[in-house]
């Protein structure tokens, strides 16, 4: 497809349907602007839509009653609205989270996702154990997202040999911002990874503080298991659970 997206084989009249349905929730909820799903929600709420209108048809029980269309249509709007939210980092992630550290769950960004980049945000002077460690733990880090297919820069591992066989002031702060900052903008979402040292490191602070005011998703990392939890997500359940 020489990289091109292939439109043609997109199936127009299925999603004709699909727009239709979300404009039947526009017209029942928000009316002309259609925000309610944009605002964020709990992604239960519509992965339990979603499933009520499958087996609606499955059990062959004909059409919505309140839009007298198949339930395979209001299905469809549902499933868009779940990959915009992960894909957009909007609404609040509340999908289980396994029991078990030893059960790794698949980073977003990655396969089957598309290959979107991922900044991987990683302590370099403050890790604990120095900056040739701190190479190795962020080149770790990045070849196992690689391996989980997810498209990942890691200025870390990118920057150290450039320091080591290239000369470049390997603790210029200022000049590894100005370096990095193209690729910072370039990321759709930045994981900030939690090996020792992240919460005292200028950089990822400064990586944190660039995303929040782009307003690109934050995930938090955890290293051992790749498991990530998206920030918003977080601080949504904490809010709610303080209401």
């Amino acid at each position: 497809m020489d990289g091109k997206d292939p439109w043609h084989l997109a199936p127009w009249d299925a999603l004709r349907a699909v727009v239709r349905m979300l404009g039947h929730g526009a017209d029942k909820h928000d009316g002309a602007s259609g925000d309610d799903w944009r605002r964020g929600r709990a992604w239960s709420d519509d992965w339990a839509a979603l499933h009520r209108h499958l087996a609606a048809w499955w059990l062959r029980e004909g059409p919505d009653a309140g839009s007298g269309r198949s339930h395979l249509w209001h299905a469809g709007a549902r499933i868009v609205i779940l990959i915009a939210a992960e894909l957009r980092g909007i609404g609040r992630d509340d999908r289980p989270v396994p029991d078990s550290a030893s059960v790794e769950s698949v980073p977003p960004f990655g396969a089957p996702y598309g290959c979107r980049l991922v900044y991987l945000a990683t302590p370099y002077t403050r890790y604990p154990d120095g900056m040739i460690a701190a190479f190795e733990a962020a080149a770790d880090l990045a070849g196992r997202l690689v391996r989980r297919g997810v498209c990942v820069y890691s200025p870390i591992a990118h920057s150290h040999p450039l320091a080591v066989h290239g000369g470049a002031p390997a603790t210029d702060h200022e000049m590894w911002m100005r370096q990095d900052a193209p690729m910072l903008a370039a990321a759709d979402a930045l994981y900030v990874a939690h090996l020792p040292g992240w919460d005292c490191s200028q950089g990822v602070a400064h990586e944190i503080a660039v995303c929040e005011a782009a307003g690109k998703p934050i995930y938090d990392l955890d290293p051992v298991t790749l498991e990530v939890r998206l920030r918003g997500a977080i601080a949504g359940e904490k809010a709610r659970g303080a209401a």
